[in-house]
């Protein structure tokens, strides 16, 4: 269409330009017939400069009728783009509440045999491997390329405990301290956690190259890179849990937290991980057998394991472990205790009854809450960080000035001179900054399951449509329209407006840390 119309412009230009025909074959004939005679030139270009303006005027109703066509064929698609995705929402939202295969019975148990062979199948691996060695002959390169990656990643990761140790030792001398050290930490944390994760990429990527989407190799390939972000959500949490890590000598994570860690993360990922790999790989294929038996049995599996791990991981004085406070008061902590394993066991029972499909994508979102909680947990940790260290900043500046003014003070006998009056002290500062923190810390967390679970449960995606009232705004034509007022604009606006106060009144502890202290100026 956008050629089209070019085109008709070109066509008018041309048009245009032969409004006077005899200048133009003039032109034409000074141009190429210098040692010609002019009369001889002209007899024979007029009859066909003639003949181009006729058919340049008859092309133009040509050119605008495909235009028009054009146009139209643009609205009706337009329109059928957006109603498909308004079925593809309604499909979504309905669809995935009802059953996709039959409860588990004697003929599910028949099958369940030869669904399992059909997961271990060796001649689809054989085939696998030929297609693999195959490219490999003929991109030698993309190979050996992954590979040096790899082993870039393994020195790194060699490399990184030591130099995390090392980083955590100046954390404990106030005068080495800096937020430098903790960035350089992060980037340690994250160069170690990165190998099998990175691993797990390339093998995909490699192997969704080597065959046509629909083969078994393709769907590997697809099933591994699936894997990516849980198997990084692991090795983070087993890299900030090391001692004198991240989370020990720059987060300050309780002991029982990290050790809880330690011993919990292995043991979860060991099992979990496999069979979210297996799972993801039935899903991909479409197959009815392998959804049926495969995927059904390891959502069940991997729901029941995650379940006792978090009842193990949220018992008192595991994870959930707060410093300072040796009671158990959190109400929270029980909450979620019960809460995570009775979730996950109803969403076992959803795969038994036969809601496959439901089953795995409310196990998926579960998952990715978890990668989001992790994520939040270090944002704020090196928020956290960046407060501790303004604070300590702040207080050696201010005792500095006190020694200063009692040095002048003694200097000057007999001559009292009052203190200034601080416009915040560091209470303040400190309490300021948590509020900000617990505010951020609840807001990232809510937004965060909001955009995991908004597209598996429909109460979340129907808030949108609720509209609470309307008013009128003009519409590209100058027409007045009427423009709703949805329930999920309304909530967006509350905790806005909320967020805004709770920053507002906490702010001047944040720009007495961030601003006030590395520069020479008042607090008005």
């Amino acid at each position: 269409l956008a050629d089209l119309r070019l085109e008709r412009v070109v066509l008018s230009e041309q048009q245009r330009s032969l409004i006077d025909i005899g200048a133009v074959a003039q032109t034409l004939t000074e141009a190429r017939d210098e040692g010609h005679a002019e009369e001889n030139a002209n007899r024979q270009l007029l009859p066909l400069l003639q003949k181009r303006a006729e058919l340049l005027v008859l092309l133009e109703p040509l050119l605008q009728r495909r235009i028009s066509a054009l146009e139209k064929s643009e609205q009706t698609l337009q329109e059928q783009i957006q109603a498909t995705e308004e079925l593809q929402q309604m499909l979504d939202r309905h669809l995935l509440w009802i059953p996709s295969h039959s409860v588990i019975d004697a003929d599910w148990l028949q099958r369940l045999p030869e669904g399992l062979l059909d997961l271990i199948k060796p001649s689809r691996f054989i085939t696998t491997m030929k297609l693999g060695l195959r490219n490999y002959h003929q991109q030698p390169l993309i190979w050996f390329g992954s590979l040096l990656l790899m082993l870039v990643l393994l020195e790194l990761r060699r490399r990184a405990p030591a130099h995390i140790e090392a980083l955590a030792i100046d954390t404990y001398q106030i005068r080495k301290d800096s937020y430098q050290t903790t960035i350089k930490a992060l980037g340690w944390t994250l160069l170690a956690a990165l190998s099998g994760p990175v691993m797990l990429l390339l093998l995909g990527q490699l192997l969704r190259g080597i065959g046509d989407p629909g083969r078994f190799s393709h769907s590997v390939g697809q099933a591994c890179m699936l894997l990516v972000m849980p198997l990084l959500v692991v090795q983070l949490l087993r890299w900030l849990s090391i001692e004198r890590g991240l989370g020990h000598a720059h987060f300050r994570w309780t002991r029982q937290r990290r050790v809880a860690l330690r011993d919990g993360l292995p043991r979860i990922a060991v099992v979990v991980l496999p069979l979210y790999f297996i799972g993801s790989l039935a899903f991909i294929r479409k197959l009815d057998l392998a959804i049926d038996v495969q995927a059904r049995v390891a959502i069940v599996l991997c729901c029941v394991a995650l379940a006792w791990s978090l009842w193990r991981l949220l018992d008192v004085g595991r994870l959930w472990v707060v410093r300072g406070e040796t009671g158990e008061l959190s109400k929270l902590r029980k909450l979620l205790r019960v809460f995570l394993p009775l979730l996950l066991l109803a969403i076992a029972i959803l795969a038994l009854a036969g809601y496959i499909y439901s089953a795995g994508m409310m196990l998926q979102s579960l998952l990715a809450s978890f990668g989001v909680i992790v994520t939040i947990a270090i944002v704020l940790g090196m928020l956290s960080r960046w407060f501790l260290l303004g604070e300590r900043r702040l207080m050696l500046q201010r005792l500095e000035e006190r020694r200063a003014k009692a040095a002048q003070d003694s200097v000057v006998a007999g001559e009292v001179t009052a203190e200034p009056e601080e416009n915040i002290t560091l209470e303040q500062v400190n309490a300021q900054t948590q509020r900000l923190l617990r505010t951020l810390r609840l807001s990232l967390l809510a937004l965060g399951l909001i955009w995991v679970w908004s597209g598996v449960l429909p109460a979340i995606a129907r808030l949108d449509e609720i509209a609470l009232w309307h008013f009128s705004d003009s519409g590209p034509d100058g027409t007045t329209i009427q423009q709703p007022v949805t329930l999920m604009a309304a909530l967006l606006g509350i905790f806005t407006l909320i967020l805004t106060t709770v920053g507002a009144r906490n702010l001047p502890g944040l720009i007495e840390i961030s601003l006030l202290s590395h520069i020479r100026i008042d607090a008005a």
